[in-house]
């Protein structure tokens, strides 16, 4: 199956709309699960364990990095990365394969994740937190900031990722490929 780029160009369009009209506070009786859900994700990258990574994605998941700062409508814009779930099956193996010289050796990354906040949106929880990562490979070292969105949906009483927008502060910027960042 095909990414279908206009069905999902005006989703995350809309994501992107209703999320700006959630201007307020999260709902702290649902923070503290959604706080262990995005550490455990966060866990699961920093350890390379991209196989279970991709097990908390839902079937239609979309991985977004929008190429403005703040995100704009996606219809009209570049993106840095935009992938369905086929296209994250095909980043995992070809990251875990040995078919990127980039991560030959792997970077090494610790995510900080912070300012977690739950809110829940109809059939989904809408969940933002702030980023850093810290990576290192070779005697290179990197920082990486910027916001996370994940939406997340129930799925046989666990949650999975339905969305998951990548806002890196410096997006606008010139860039190396960040292919740990997911």
């Amino acid at each position: 199956m095909t990414l279908d780029v206009a069905h999902v160009l005006d989703r995350l369009a809309a994501e992107l709309a209703e999320s700006a009209e959630a201007t307020g506070p999260g709902d702290p009786s649902l923070t503290g699960d959604a706080e262990l859900f995005i550490w455990h994700e966060a866990r699961l990258l920093d350890e390379r364990r991209l196989d279970a990574w991709l097990s908390l994605c839902a079937d239609d998941v979309v991985y977004w990095v929008p190429a403005d700062v703040p995100a704009a409508d996606p219809r009209g814009r570049v993106t840095l990365a935009l992938d369905d779930r086929r296209r994250l099956e095909d980043r995992v193996a070809w990251l875990t394969g040995g078919l990127s010289f980039t991560q030959d050796p792997p970077w090494r990354t610790a995510r900080h994740v912070t300012n977690v906040e739950a809110v829940p949106l109809g059939n989904h929880l809408l969940v933002r937190s702030v980023f850093t990562i810290a990576a290192l490979r070779h005697e290179e070292t990197l920082s990486v900031h910027g916001r996370y969105e994940h939406r997340l949906v129930d799925v046989g009483g666990s949650w999975r990722i339905r969305t998951k927008r990548v806002e890196l502060l410096d997006a606008d910027r010139h860039r190396r490929n960040l292919v740990f960042v997911l």
